[in-house]
């Protein structure tokens, strides 16, 4: 798979928190479906509202959450791969066949992966148990 050097140059202020960015496959390329800047007072639910339901994306992003263990405001960098029901089945293929190459080729290994395809499967708490579980040492 293709990834433009558009989409390689807009991750690194993804990455740092400034923005949100959302990726689709086309022909077999990577593109940018929207980059959005992030605001600080800006709800979980409202990124996950823009997401299409009829595409399959690519989905970075910091969850912002709340550590029990000291109360202390903290953020995770995620990676949702998006596969919602309307979307075809090739887009779906191609999603989890690309996504490994998608963290390589953009220098996100570490995100946290998150798999969904509704919104209801981000709602904030799942999500919270999921970051916060690959986050606890064992």
């Amino acid at each position: 798979m293709k990834v433009p050097q558009t989409c390689i140059d807009e991750f690194p202020m993804i990455r740092k928190g400034v923005n949100d960015g959302i990726f689709a496959i086309e022909s077999e390329a990577l593109c940018v479906h929207s980059i959005v800047p992030r605001e600080e007072d800006q709800s979980w639910e409202s990124l996950v509202s823009t997401l299409p339901e009829d595409k399959c994306c690519h989905v970075f992003t910091h969850f912002p959450y709340v550590a029990e263990s000291d109360n202390v405001s903290r953020s995770k960098f995620v990676h949702i791969l998006w596969a919602p029901s309307k979307a075809s089945q090739k887009d779906k293929m191609q999603l989890t066949f690309f996504a490994q190459s998608v963290l390589s080729d953009l220098g996100a290994t570490g995100a946290a992966r998150i798999e969904a395809g509704s919104q209801a499967s981000l709602d904030y708490n799942t999500v919270r148990e999921k970051v916060v579980r690959r986050l606890t040492v064992k």
